[in-house]
């Protein structure tokens, strides 16, 4: 069995700090986390792998309890038109991102794409793209990118900015500037399916960790989130996690590897 070792029980929650300032850091506009904080997503239904309600778990709550308590705090739910993308919608109902493969037909790079504005004042997406759905192709927005090892289960993610239309000089006619590696995602050696996720700078400490806890009833994962963090990130990581570890298992089934 591959991964690496939990560093779950090493970490003091309540210290780890995930660095994020003000809401204009997050995917949604949603201030970052003010304190450790877990949520539990519940499969809407054990066949979907695409489909969760996401509910926040007060402290001393357990998850099940979170889910008697109120309405989910965000809803994940497929996108009809495509095989294997997905969208995630706040509690009033809002798209707040788009995940999309970052390559034709894969399932190890991904784009994570906010629709929350576009990035500059004055730029607006295309009218006809946006009916089609497909305005993320547009350079409009910021969206970060998340390319999966296929050999070991190992992730990093890279933040994008748009390039203003006046940028000057701009020879290469790029279309985003890209930051280094933002974190780390990394599978555990364990019976079960668990997951950790840190920054590059800090590899001793965690910013996020989930495990499933499935039952006769239901599927579900809770997930750790530090402090000063970006809680709807974390929940597309989490997703995407479990939709690239299918997609290795079918692949090992049908001796692609």
């Amino acid at each position: 069995m591959g991964g690496v070792k939990s560093k779950f029980s090493q970490v003091e929650w309540e210290a780890a700090d995930g660095g994020l300032e003000s809401a204009e850091q997050t995917l949604d506009g949603a201030a970052p986390t003010s304190e450790y904080t877990m949520l539990t997503l519940v499969k809407t239904s054990k066949v979907k792998d695409r489909g969760f309600n996401v509910f926040l778990m007060p402290p001393g709550t357990t998850a099940d309890a979170a889910q008697q308590s109120g309405s989910p705090q965000y809803k994940v739910k497929k996108i009809d038109w495509s095989w294997n993308s997905f969208e995630v919608f706040d509690a009033s109902g809002k798209l707040c991102v788009r995940v999309i493969p970052g390559k034709i037909l894969s399932s190890f790079s991904w784009k994570i794409v906010s629709t929350k504005g576009p990035k500059f004042n004055g730029q607006e997406p295309d009218p006809e793209a946006l009916k089609k759905k497909d305005d993320t192709s547009t350079a409009l927005y910021k969206w970060f990118k998340v390319e999966y090892s296929t050999s070991l289960f190992k992730a990093k993610m890279r933040a994008y900015e748009p390039v203003r239309a006046d940028d000057d000089p701009n020879p290469l006619g790029e279309v985003h500037k890209d930051s280094g590696p933002l974190l780390e995602l990394d599978e555990i050696r364990s019976a079960k399916a668990r997951f950790q996720t840190s920054r590059p700078d800090h590899p001793d400490s965690l910013l996020s960790y989930w495990e499933w806890q499935n039952s006769m009833k239901e599927h579900k994962m809770v997930l750790h989130v530090a402090k000063h963090s970006d809680t709807l990130l974390h929940v597309v990581l989490a997703v995407l996690a479990n939709l690239t570890m299918i997609e290795r298992q079918a692949s090992y089934n049908s001796g692609n590897y």
